[in-house]
Parts: C-alpha cells; sequence; structure tokens
C-alpha cells in the first residue's frame, strides 16, 4: 500500500497548524534548533521534494543533484505555499510509484511505503520545530504518527501501543532494508551549527508527536555511532 493518505494528511496538519502565523516573524529559532522557522520550513520543503526525485528517478546509487530554496524576497505565506506544494508533489509521486521502485539513501533503498513515511517523519517533527518557535500549538493526527512510528522504527511498539485505541498498529513485517529518516542534508544550506542532528523533546506538545521525535532523534544518534553490522532498528523496505 502507498500510505499518500498519511502522508497527505501530514501536509495537512502542518498546513494548517502554519497558516495562522504567516504575518508572524518567522526568523526566530524553530524550537529547539539553531535554524530559523523559515529555513527550516524550506528544509522541509526540501526534503518533500527530495524525496519525491529519489523514488520518481529510481537513482541506484545516489543522490539526484539539484538544489532548492524559496527565493530570497518570497514572503512567509510563499514559504508555507512552497512546503504544501512540495509535500503534495511527493504524494503524487508516492501514489504514482511501481511496487518495484526504489529509491537510495544511505540507509538503503526506499520503497514507495518507506519514502511516504519519511515524508511524515520531516513534515511532522519539523512541523513541531516551526510550531514551538512561533507560540502554535501542534495535535498532528495521533494514528499518523503511530504508523509512523511502526512502519519505519520497529523496535518502538511500546510508544505506538501508548498512543491509545486511536492508533492502530501495523502487525509485524518480514526485515527488510533499515529505514531512513534522514533529510539529504548535503543538499542544503544549513546555517553554522548542527541544526538537524539533535531533536530533544519540545514541552508542551502531544504525547505521540514526542514519541515520534524521541525516535528520529535516536535514529539520527544511530547515523553518528552505526549500530553493530547486521543490527538494524529502523525500515525503509517493508518485505525486501
Amino acid at each position: 500500500m502507498h500510505r499518500t493518505d498519511e502522508l497527505d494528511r501530514a501536509v495537512d496538519s502542518v498546513v494548517a497548524a502554519l497558516a495562522p502565523a504567516i504575518d508572524r516573524d518567522w526568523q526566530t529559532p524553530a524550537g529547539s534548533l539553531e535554524w530559523s522557522c523559515r529555513f527550516t520550513a524550506e528544509h522541509v520543503a526540501h526534503c518533500q521534494l527530495a524525496y519525491a526525485m529519489q523514488l520518481a528517478s529510481r537513482a541506484p546509487s545516489h543522490y539526484v543533484r539539484f538544489f532548492s530554496r524559496a527565493i530570497e524576497d518570497s514572503t512567509t505565506a510563499q514559504v508555507l505555499e512552497l512546503l504544501e506544494a512540495c509535500g503534495r508533489l511527493l504524494s503524487s509521486v508516492v501514489r504514482a510509484a511501481k511496487p518495484t521502485d526504489r529509491g537510495f539513501h544511505p540507509y538503503g533503498m526506499a520503497d514507495a511505503e518507506g519514502t511516504a513515511g519519511m515524508g511524515c517523519i520531516e513534515l511532522l517533527v519539523h512541523g513541531g520545530d516551526i510550531t514551538a518557535g512561533l507560540g502554535l500549538p501542534f495535535a498532528p493526527p495521533s494514528d499518523v504518527c503511530a504508523w509512523v512510528l511502526a512502519r519505519m522504527f520497529p523496535d518502538r511498539q511500546a510508544e505506538c501501543a501508548s498512543l491509545g485505541p486511536a492508533a492502530p498498529i501495523p502487525g509485524p513485517r518480514s526485515n527488510g532494508q533499515p529505514a531512513g529518516c534522514r533529510s539529504p542534508d548535503s543538499l542544503t544550506s544549513a546555517p553554522s551549527g548542527d541544526g538537524t542532528a539533535h531533536h530533544p523533546q519540545t514541552t508542551n506538545q502531544p504525547s505521540d508527536l514526542s514519541a515520534l521525535r524521541d525516535a528520529r532523534a535516536g535514529d539520527v544518534r544511530r547515523v553518528a555511532h552505526p549500530p553493530r553490522r547486521g543490527v538494524r532498528s529502523v525500515r525503509w523496505c517493508g518485505g525486501c
């Protein structure tokens, strides 16, 4: 199954949360990150487009080389429009992908479902960062967070179960390639400091988003300190 419904709902939740704040100053830091809210939104947009290009190109061993940022004089509303458009483009690519299509990522070759999960992670975690920076509430759909946790972080079943009966947890799947959730940061122009390697839990955010944030932060730590050969705790391709 191509999880475009979950991806579409993740896009919807982020856009709906940020739309009331298009007249605010998005140069403020995004939550605990060193990045501004504006740069973080552009980063999310870039990730959606990058994942779409990887899956659409079926690149076997490399990233498609491109650069994406909002035009310098774009308004905040236009930056949010870019984020939404890139999310919709990723959803369209996922929906059109064949079951055998794969896109390169350092963690492994990603299928359409894994690519959708990657897009959801960037949207929801960084959506939480931006809303925290702007002082906005953000409550993404718990069942979407639960699916992402179960699909992309199979060792996080306890967090999935804690989200309650409204959050259906998929059953166990066969082991496959590890599920990447890092953005292709080498394609972005980041400011000084490590803006993506640390995602500490932000206060006053729903428990389901906090669980997803914690899982992603743990995954990034595993990138910096890879587990021993053969031990994988995250998954991109189901049944590979």
